[in-house]
């Protein structure tokens, strides 16, 4: 039978397993937890997080569903623990590839991918109420890069609605 109730038992077994592997649901099995428990305890927390009660003025409940979450963060992490060391040890010898993609994410700023803009257009009020994401070369200064970003997500809903009604056919 699925565990339902959290427990600090339930934590330490979700903690263990989910540092042994990427997936969640995988965990979760091995914990006999249902994912969709997983998540709603999640969301749970998440919400109690948010209202950032005073440590005293939690119950014992909201304490372990804090505890829940600072503890998955820290399995998660834990985790990535061999990939990390993979890139390291690459790095070490001399993967310039490697050394490039850990700067880029760890520093953006000064390492980031200059050629690509990451753009979230929402159109709201339309009958094809629809939300994209545009990547736009770099441009210059005096580019519109919104109009740009608008054409091309126009574009995009144009062919997936011709691809959609040639598949439908």
């Amino acid at each position: 039978m699925a565990v339902r109730a959290l427990t600090s038992k339930v934590i330490s077994d979700l903690e263990k397993y989910i540092s042994q592997t990427t997936s969640i649901k995988i965990a979760c099995g091995c914990a006999g937890i249902p994912s969709s428990t997983f998540f709603y305890w999640q969301k749970i927390a998440k919400e109690l997080e948010d209202m950032e009660i005073p440590e005293e003025e939690l119950t014992k409940d909201e304490a372990l569903l804090l505890e829940f979450l600072e503890r998955v963060d820290i399995a998660k992490a834990k985790s990535c623990k061999p990939a990390i060391d993979a890139v390291m040890k690459a790095i070490k010898q001399g993967d310039a590839n490697a050394a490039a993609r850990l700067l880029s994410r760890r520093m953006p700023e000064e390492f980031g991918d200059w050629n690509r803009k990451e753009v979230t257009i929402k159109h709201e009020g339309v009958e094809d109420n629809t939300t994209g994401i545009a990547l736009t070369s770099a441009l210059s200064d005096d580019s519109d890069i919104e109009k740009i970003a608008i054409e091309q997500q126009e574009q995009a809903l144009k062919l997936a609605k011709s691809e959609s009604e040639g598949g439908s056919k």
